[in-house]
């Protein structure tokens, strides 16, 4: 028995390092599935960039920040993991307390929301806060339509503006499709 292995492990290595007449591509491209208990496979990335400046008002409503990207699932059992992030300023007058919320829609449903609350410096006539989100969010759409997701903000009443993308900063958008 220790002969025969000895002859196949010479036929496919040299040294330790496996030789391409070892590399059987059939034997890769079988594999489906991974064990049980490890998680799922990611069967597609995309991913939206924006750099553009974009200035959300006080409206209280959802505004565009220009960062969208859609994917169309391979399953319905398959899951959206959408990690999103941005960077900016919001801006607010003297001794005040806002909230800037951004939302991640899939088309123009509202899937998930965060908020950062900001309080100006004292004395302060008027004051840019620099503000940053990150946001991590796993979607079951059930789904093998293409879907849009897309980021939007709203400011309340105490935010004068929150400008994205300010000073060379760059925003992203990724979508991962996992087996489900």
């Amino acid at each position: 028995m220790g002969a025969i292995t000895r002859t196949l492990a010479n036929n496919i290595t040299t040294g330790g390092v496996i030789l391409p007449s070892g590399i059987n591509n059939t034997s890769i491209s079988n594999v489906t599935s991974l064990p049980a208990g490890v998680g799922g496979k990611v069967l597609q990335i995309v991913q939206d960039v924006n750099s553009t400046s974009t200035e959300i008002p006080t409206t209280n409503t959802y505004s565009t920040t220009n960062l969208s990207a859609s994917i169309t699932p391979i399953s319905t059992s398959s899951k959206i993991l959408v990690l999103a992030q941005f960077a900016g300023f919001v801006r607010m007058d003297t001794t005040s307390t806002g909230e800037v919320t951004v939302g991640l829609f899939k088309d123009s449903t509202n899937i998930y929301e965060c908020r950062n609350i900001t309080r100006t410096a004292d004395n302060a006539s008027t004051y840019y806060a620099p503000t940053f989100f990150s946001m991590n969010f796993m979607h079951s759409p059930s789904s093998t339509s293409s879907l849009t997701y897309s980021a939007k903000a709203k400011c309340d009443s105490a935010v004068h503006s929150f400008f994205i993308n300010r000073d060379d900063t760059s925003s992203s958008l990724i979508l991962m499709e996992i087996k489900g």
